[in-house]
C-alpha cells in the first residue's frame, strides 16, 4: 500500500465514510498528509520456483 496514512484508499476518510453508511453518490478528494509505503520483496529459487526469501518493506513519513 502506497499513500497518506490517514485514508481510505488515498481517499479523505469522512468522503468514503459519508458515502459507506449513506450509499449516496459522492465526489471523493485525495487526502493529504503523512504517507506511508508497505511492501514486499521476495527471492525466488528458479530450479523450484518456490519462495526462498521474503522480506517486508515500510516507510513511513
Amino acid at each position: 500500500m502506497t499513500g497518506p496514512r490517514d485514508s481510505v484508499i488515498g481517499v479523505k476518510k469522512e468522503l468514503a465514510i459519508e458515502k459507506f453508511l449513506s450509499q449516496v453518490p459522492k465526489k471523493f478528494e485525495v487526502a493529504t498528509g503523512s504517507y506511508q509505503f508497505n511492501a514486499v520483496t521476495i527471492e525466488i529459487d528458479p530450479q523450484t520456483g518456490k519462495a526462498q526469501l521474503i522480506k517486508r518493506i515500510q516507510n513511513y513519513e
